[in-house]
């Protein structure tokens, strides 16, 4: 079964980002990254847009010759790059995000027995194989402690003590293998340890399973975990309830001012780590989890040092952090305001290619995002123009470099997918209304590798168990009319080009070659999209190319004669 969000174009959802666009101010985490130069240009273009225009139109006449060369180049660079990703054994940026969306799923499915009644925490005991753990005398571990006074003050007891890093641990990777989690206690205390200048002269305290009981009033429980196919029974560790690890952290970086910034820090590294190294992905949703626990006690300290923590970094995968992140305090409701304002301001910004990325993201999973994706990347697709007439599209602030990561953020959300759809629409009309050539060669050839990554991305192969169609054949059923006729004129411009259509073509034979397993609804999909595209092009161009080109052994395929059939009726 596909696994996207194309059921949600009916579902509308309150405090939408779209509807809250405002002037920049006191929550903007990058705003000293316009210049004032950048600010008058930008000004300047806008009172006097033709001027803006005509200087652009001779800056693409006088480049146009090495355009075109480095255009071929370029595309050849990147669908190389793609077809060696698809082979290759190591992870890149895109396949790591792919990775940390899954582990988030996962990672939130754990909890949903979990539950505070009032003040006093509740152990849920649904499963048979954990037993209770605590009494009805709560206060015979730290854990039961109702009084946060005691409870803080064994904490300022224990801060340099084992104990006390395996408590954060647990708040940090609750429900993960006792090994982990101990792990990251040993890794904390060394850092406690060594914060409070008594590293020489601190006890290495070590805790047997036996004291996170009687001590903590942690829960073990056993379950069955595969290693490398086999089954093995593994020892896990859990808090009585996860709600706990939010009011811990809380309460602990409150009262321990250094903790804050150790312990983000600390997450961090972490993060950045597990993902060089690839290791368990679902300690990263914790790490983030636990960070998002901090933005929420001090929102100032997560905008000032943790967003930049990552975003200095100047990968996707980073990228994809921040907007996890971000999309975590968005549940909460007085932070939703700040993290609509980022989105908004970030996808404004000149040169700065991984906040508008961290804006898309975080567009995708709220959805319902239509117009606010497509000024976003009205803007992205500017600043791909920009690059590739310039040459400038190598380093680290390219976004050029950043395409496949561009092109994936939208995690096949139908209202994302349908403000990229206006926003190269728009593009397109602008070009051609100016007779510029080269800019709707260079749009083109943009919306074809959108096409090639969309295909690279599919798996409609019935031998395999995720099963994903093409997002832009797809989705054709369910545009509204205007943005459906938007959508078929682009792939239409693409199948008609001088530099794309042969390719175009043979992506199509290829989509419709791997299709297995396909039922009367498949068909229907699949029909609707080529008889709009026939409709739109004219000469039965489609029929002749599903009749002659989509052929096995010298006749044309089952499928491709069942959609001739729906594109004549």
């Amino acid at each position: 079964m596909e696994e996207d969000n194309l059921n949600q174009i009916d579902t509308p959802q309150e405090n939408d980002v779209e509807h809250h666009i405002k002037t920049p101010q006191e929550n903007d985490v990058e705003n000293q990254t316009k210049t004032s130069q950048e600010n008058n240009v930008a000004n300047e273009e806008k009172d006097n847009p033709q001027k803006a225009l005509r200087q652009e139109n001779n800056d693409i006449s006088d480049k146009k010759e090495p355009a075109d060369e480095k255009k071929e180049d370029w595309v050849k660079q990147y669908k190389k790059g793609r077809n060696l990703e698809s082979n290759a054994d190591g992870e890149n940026d895109s396949i790591i995000v792919e990775q940390i969306r899954q582990a988030e799923a996962n990672w939130g499915m754990q909890f949903s027995g979990s539950h505070i009644d009032r003040a006093t925490f509740i152990i849920d005991n649904n499963r048979q194989s954990i037993a209770p753990m605590i009494t009805k005398d709560v206060t015979v571990n730290l854990l039961g402690e109702k009084d946060e006074g005691k409870f803080l003050q064994w904490c300022v007891a224990h801060y340099t003590d084992f104990n006390f890093s395996v408590l954060l641990a647990i708040c940090i990777l609750d429900r993960q293998t006792y090994q982990t989690i101990y792990q990251m206690a040993k890794e904390l205390h060394e850092i406690l340890s060594t914060s409070t200048k008594e590293n020489e002269e601190a006890k290495k305290e070590w805790i047997s399973k036996s004291q996170l009981t009687k001590t903590l009033g942690i829960i073990q429980y056993s379950d069955i975990t595969l290693v490398r196919g086999i089954e093995s029974t593994v020892d896990f560790l859990r808090l009585p309830v996860h709600e706990q690890a939010e009011h811990i952290i809380c309460l602990l970086i409150n009262e321990f001012s250094e903790l804050k910034c150790l312990l983000s820090r600390y997450l961090i590294n972490k993060i950045t780590q597990i993902y060089g190294n690839k290791h368990n992905y679902m300690v990263i949703s914790g790490c983030m989890e636990a960070l998002s626990y901090i933005g929420m006690a001090d929102l100032e300290f997560f905008n000032d040092q943790i967003l930049p923590g990552f975003l200095h970094k100047r990968k996707i995968s980073m990228d994809y952090c921040v907007s996890v992140l971000l999309g975590k305090l968005y549940r909460k409701e007085e932070l939703k305001e700040y993290v609509q304002t980022c989105v908004v301001q970030w996808g404004q910004l000149k040169n700065n290619p991984d906040n508008l990325l961290v804006s898309l993201y975080v567009c995708s999973m709220l959805g319902n995002q239509e117009h606010l994706v497509c000024d976003i990347w009205m803007n992205v697709l500017d600043e791909l123009i920009k690059e590739f007439l310039t040459g400038n599209y190598l380093g680290s602030m390219s976004h050029i470099e950043r395409l496949q990561g561009l092109f994936k953020s939208g995690n096949r959300n139908i209202s994302y997918y349908k403000g990229v759809i206006h926003a190269f629409y728009k593009k397109m009309q602008q070009a051609e209304q100016h007779w510029n050539r080269h800019k709707i060669s260079f749009l083109n050839t943009i919306f074809f590798l959108f096409l090639f990554e969309d295909y690279a991305s599919s798996n409609v192969s019935g031998k395999k168990v995720n099963r994903r169609t093409m997002i832009f054949i797809h989705i054709f059923q369910k545009l509204d009319e205007k943005t459906g006729k938007e959508l078929t004129d682009l792939w239409c411009k693409v199948l008609q080009s001088k530099e794309n259509a042969k390719e175009c073509w043979k992506l199509l034979e290829g989509y419709l070659r791997a299709y297995e397993d396909y039922n009367d609804l498949d068909i229907e999909m699949l029909g609707f999209f080529f008889y709009h595209i026939n409709r739109k092009m004219g000469d039965d161009q489609t029929i002749y190319f599903l009749k002659e080109s989509v052929k096995e052994n010298g006749q044309i395929i089952p499928l491709a004669r069942q959609i001739c059939k729906i594109i004549k009726e």
